[in-house]
């Protein structure tokens, strides 16, 4: 079941909302719980039997390294409490500390080795169904759907519990965390503390209509984002990188442009639904995308983009391996190893791990550069004034305001112009390492890029446009075509620059979908217009695409 279906908002959202409501106003929380987990498992069972199995048994797994974690823990404190309870003194004391370094020593060697095992089983799991397609192949086993993001939740969840960070809970409580549909199929990847102490929470129970509210504007800017722009921007991407041999340098340009906004658009919409849906439920799902598409620089691109998984490797790999308290070298190798892993995490394909080192590269040279350059001073009111005197010492007060009022906007223009060279640089390399993301394979990728130096017009642009199918402009087309074939494909291909024009508005506004829901007034105004783009979703419903981030 997918958020942008009839059966999901007519049917499956509609009966949660109040079957969760009504419960809780009851008293009920406990069967409230349980009835959230049964929707939920509905929810991912509309996938299939097999991913509704793995996910249980990646549940019970997990659980069973949980329980034996606390079991430990439990052990070594009543180890230490019974050893102070036995010496008193100072001569006890003195006994004390090599024992109790002991019992911790020991206790903390059997935490390591059943964390350990505890990631490995996760990671086993990754492997059969990812990274082993023979195997899978002949089994008849299909990736499950949101495997790696409901995975990486599960090993948050035992490094926590190991550490100590969290306290083992109730199973029920557990099946719910990993069940949780709005987070399940797509991201984002959650800790367990974050999501389960909203749902401690007694005042997150009731129904709050400005919650619901904006939770449901929300949830219509996703619909929008992916039913209007991402679906449409597929056809025309999928051609680009399937037509490579073919393409030329404008063809490639808008190719790569298509799918770069494809993924915004669709992996970002996706994520808006969830997080619209969670308020509607008053729970907070963590922010997964803030404006990457703005960044002036690569280093800070990936701070916006896909954002959990960013904190989960820099929680458990990067700190841990040193970060970059260890030396430039050191920095540089532990980015790359986050980036190499981040391949992997999206699949064992050469490409990835092409788009990896690529991606890796272009951070650690940020970081490089970022610690060499010296920042350029800063234009201040007296500095001017004292240039203005210089220049003229009989000239008047007003003047040397005017002087430096010039001197400010220029040094405002000239900062303007850099950041949007800057975003302009970023977008530029990220869709550049989109050549080797997009494609399936390394031959694909070089020759979408050697036929870049080739400029042609129109040369593959219109057929790439052409692929394109906007019903909302069927009678413009049908007309273009009747009048000249030639004409409807010019048409086309300002449909589809059009489109991208609104996908670069849209990326570069002041406020994300995520800011205009929670901050947008509440009118009869702002209701109708978003009434209408809510119907406009649901008619566009019927040329449903699959998401692309369910293949990680």
């Amino acid at each position: 079941m997918v958020f942008n279906s009839y059966l999901f908002l007519l049917v499956f959202l509609p009966l949660l909302l109040a079957g969760w409501f009504v419960l809780n106003h009851r008293g009920h929380f406990r069967l409230a719980e349980y009835f959230m987990t049964c929707m939920s498992a509905w929810f991912y069972g509309m996938f299939g039997l097999w991913p509704l199995l793995i996910i249980f048994g990646t549940i019970l797994w997990n659980y069973m390294i949980s329980l034996a974690a606390d079991r430990l823990q439990r052990r070594a404190a009543a180890a230490q409490e019974s050893t102070a309870q036995q010496q008193t003194g100072v001569q006890a004391a003195a006994a004390q500390t090599p024992l109790a370094g002991k019992q911790q020593a020991a206790a903390a060697r059997r935490l390591r080795l059943l964390m350990a095992a505890g990631i490995c089983g996760n990671l086993l799991v990754l492997a059969v169904f990812k990274y082993l397609p023979v195997v899978s192949d002949k089994a008849g086993f299909a990736l499950p759907v949101g495997l790696s993001f409901y995975v990486f939740s599960q090993i948050s969840f035992i490094i926590d519990r190991c550490r100590g960070e969290i306290a083992h809970d109730g199973f029920g409580n557990y099946v719910l965390y990993v069940m949780f549909f709005p987070k399940l199929a797509e991201g984002p990847i959650t800790m367990y503390d974050e999501i389960m102490r909203q749902f401690r929470d007694p005042k997150r129970r009731r129904f709050q209509q400005e919650n619901f509210t904006r939770g449901w504007i929300l949830l219509t800017l996703g619909l929008g984002k992916k039913l209007l722009l991402a679906d449409n921007l597929a056809a025309a991407a999928s051609y680009g990188f399937s037509a490579a041999y073919y393409s030329d340098f404008l063809t490639g340009i808008l190719a790569i442009c298509c799918y770069a906004f494809q993924l915004y658009m669709d992996f970002s919409g996706f994520c808006d639904m969830g997080m619209g849906i969670g308020w509607m439920l008053n729970i907070e799902l963590p922010v997964n995308f803030d404006a990457p598409y703005k960044t002036v620089s690569f280093g800070k691109f990936w701070q916006k983009w896909h954002m959990t998984l960013t904190r989960f490797f820099t929680k458990y790999v990067y700190i841990p391996l040193g970060g970059s308290r260890k030396g430039r070298a050191r920095t540089v190798l532990n980015i790359m190893i986050v980036f190499l892993l981040s391949a992997l995490w999206h699949g064992a394909s050469v490409n990835y791990l092409i788009w990896g080192v690529l991606s890796g590269a272009l951070v650690a040279a940020y970081h490089l550069w970022s610690h060499r350059r010296k920042p350029a001073p800063a234009v201040r009111y007296g500095d001017a004034k004292a240039a203005g005197n210089s220049t003229s010492e009989k000239s008047s007060p007003a003047a040397s305001k005017t002087v430096a009022q010039a001197a400010e906007r220029s040094a405002a223009a000239g900062t303007a112009a850099k950041a949007a060279g800057a975003r302009v640089l970023t977008f530029g390399l990220f869709c550049f390492t989109l050549v080797f993301f997009g494609a399936q394979r390394p031959d694909l990728s070089l020759a979408f890029l050697r036929c870049m130096k080739y400029l042609r017009f129109p040369g593959n642009l219109l057929r790439l446009s052409g692929n394109i199918s906007l019903p909302e402009l069927f009678v413009v087309d049908k007309a273009a075509s009747m009048l000249s074939p030639q004409l409807a494909q010019y048409v086309k291909l300002a449909e589809l620059a059009a489109l991208l024009a609104v996908c670069v508005v849209l990326v570069n506004r002041h406020r994300c979908a995520r800011e205009i829901a929670k901050t947008l007034r509440l009118s009869r105004r702002n209701g109708i217009l978003l009434g209408l783009l809510f119907a406009w979703c649901m008619i566009s419903m019927t040329g449903v695409s699959t998401y692309l981030y369910f293949k990680f």
